[in-house]
C-alpha cells in the first residue's frame, strides 16, 4: 500500500515538475517564463485539489478532514516487547476533537487525558491513577475489552466511558464510595492482546471481578490469509512503522487536502488516524472463511483460568453490532456481523461451560440510533444501558462478596 502512494506521489510531482520547466523552455524571457510557470503550477495545485476534494466526497459520503501533525515528543503511543503498542506512562492524548461517527455526527466530544500509571485511560474523567497495591476494603472490578470499552466522550460537559458510567451506578445503589471500577480497554485490541495486558499488568491490580465486553477485532485477523493463532501473519509492533512517525512529524504542513491526504499515507502524522495501519500487515480476505474462532475460544478460555486460578470471578457479555441502514448493503460490515454473531455464541458457551456470569447485551441493547454512535461505538444513552445491564447481573454478587467478608472481618 505504501509503495502504491510512494509511485501516485512521484507521479504528480513529476507531473507539476515538467509543467513548471517547460514554459522556461518555449520562452525567452525568464521573467515571462517565470511568471506563466507559477501560473500553470498554481493552476494544476488548484485542479489537483478540487479534483481530490470532488472524488473524496464521491467515495467517502463527507468532505475531507485535515489529519493535524504532532511532533514526534507528543506522541503517545509507543513500541513494547510483547504487544502491538503501548500508551505511553504520563504522556497526553491528541487535543480535543468533535467525533465525525456516522451516526450523531459532530454531536460528541473525544478530549484530551493523561495517560495513568499502567498506561490507560481510567476513571469518571478519564484522569485517574490506579493504586497498587489495592487500599484496604475497595471492592475492584477491571473491565478488559478494546475501544468499544477504552472509549471516552464529552456530552454536556461530562465524560463518558461506560466504565465509568458503572461505577457511578455501583457507587450509588451500593451506597458506598468503596467500589472501583477500572478501564483497561484499548482500541484495536485483539483476544490475544487482551489475554497478555491481564497477564503483565491487569492481574497486579488484584482485581475482585473482571469484565469482559469484547468479540469484534479478532475478525480482521481471522480473514487475513496464511492465518496463524498467534496473530503473526496480521499483526506487527509498533517498533517496525515508528520511525516514520519521527519523518512524518518533520514534514512541513500545507493547506492542502490531497498533499495532506498522500503524506499520511506515506509518513503517518496522527496516531489517531494511523495506528491500526501502523499495527497490521496483510490485507483480509472479504471472500475468506473464517480461521480464527478456535483461536477466539482458546484465548477466551485460557483467561478464564488464569482467574479462576486466581479466585476472581469472571462475566462474559455478548457484544452488540448495529447494522445500521446505511451499512446494510456494504460487504464488509455484514461480514463482520457473522464474526460478532459467532463470537458471542462462543461466549455465551463458555459462559455455560464454566458457570460464569453472563451478560448478553447483544440481546438486551435494543438496535436503535439512540444507542450507538456506529456499528458498535455507544453514545452516553448506550453506555448507561450497557452499564446497567451489568449492574443488574452483578450488583447481588458485589453484595454478597461485601458481606463475607465483613462477616469474616
Amino acid at each position: 500500500m505504501k509503495n502504491k502512494w510512494l509511485r501516485i506521489t512521484g507521479l504528480i510531482f513529476f507531473t507539476l515538475l515538467i509543467s513548471f520547466l517547460v514554459p522556461f523552455m518555449w520562452l525567452d524571457s525568464v521573467l515571462m517564463a517565470a511568471v506563466l510557470a507559477v501560473l500553470v503550477l498554481a493552476g494544476e495545485i488548484a485542479l489537483f485539489e478540487g479534483v481530490f476534494r470532488l472524488l473524496y466526497r464521491w467515495r467517502f459520503g463527507k468532505v475531507y478532514n485535515f489529519i493535524p501533525k504532532i511532533p514526534f515528543e507528543k506522541i503517545y503511543v509507543e513500541p513494547h516487547p510483547y504487544l502491538p503498542y503501548v500508551y505511553k506512562k504520563g504522556a497526553y492524548t491528541p487535543k480535543p476533537q468533535k467525533l465525525l461517527h456516522p451516526l450523531h455526527k459532530g454531536e460528541f466530544t473525544v478530549a484530551q487525558y493523561q495517560v495513568n500509571n499502567l498506561g490507560y485511560v481510567d476513571g469518571p474523567d478519564g484522569d485517574r491513577d490506579v493504586q497498587i497495591p489495592k487500599p484496604e476494603g475497595v471492592y475492584r472490578i477491571a473491565c478488559l475489552g478494546a475501544s468499544t470499552t477504552g472509549n471516552y466522550i464529552i456530552h454536556n460537559n461530562k465524560h463518558y466511558s461506560y466504565p465509568g458510567v458503572l461505577e457511578e451506578m455501583l457507587q450509588e445503589q451500593l451506597e458506598t464510595d468503596q467500589v472501583e471500577v477500572n478501564n483497561f480497554g484499548n482500541g484495536s485490541n485483539t483476544s490475544a492482546d487482551l489475554l497478555i495486558r491481564f497477564l503483565l499488568t491487569v492481574i497486579d491490580t488484584k482485581p475482585d471481578l473482571v469484565l469482559v465486553y469484547f468479540a469484534l477485532n479478532d475478525a480482521p485477523m481471522s480473514l487475513t490469509p496464511g492465518f496463524q493463532s498467534d496473530f503473526s501473519h496480521a499483526r506487527r509492533s509498533l517498533g517496525e512503522t515508528y520511525q516514520l512517525y519521527k519523518i512524518g512529524s518533520v514534514i512541513p504542513e500545507v493547506p492542502l487536502a490531497f498533499y495532506n491526504y498522500m503524506v499520511n499515507r506515506i509518513l503517518p502524522q496522527d496516531v489517531r488516524n494511523s495506528l491500526g495501519h501502523a499495527i497490521s500487515k496483510g490485507t483480509p480476505n472479504i471472500e475468506g472463511e473464517f480461521q480464527g474462532f478456535p483461536t477466539f475460544r482458546r484465548n477466551m478460555e485460557h483467561l478464564i483460568h488464569i482467574c479462576k486460578a486466581n479466585h476472581i470471578p469472571v462475566a462474559l457479555s455478548s457484544l452488540c453490532y448495529f447494522l445500521y441502514p446505511d451499512i446494510q448493503t456494504q460487504p464488509w460490515y455484514v461480514k463482520c456481523q457473522e464474526a460478532v454473531n459467532q463470537d458471542n455464541e462462543i461466549l455465551r458457551d463458555l459462559a455455560r461451560q464454566h458457570e460464569l456470569i453472563l451478560v448478553d447485551n447483544a440481546r438486551l441493547v435494543p438496535e436503535e440510533e439512540a444507542y450507538f454512535m456506529d456499528h458498535v461505538h455507544f453514545t452516553p444513552d448506550g453506555m448507561k444501558l450497557l452499564a446497567q445491564n451489568f449492574a443488574n447481573q452483578i450488583i447481588p454478587h458485589i453484595r454478597e462478596k461485601r458481606g463475607t467478608d465483613s462477616s469474616a472481618s
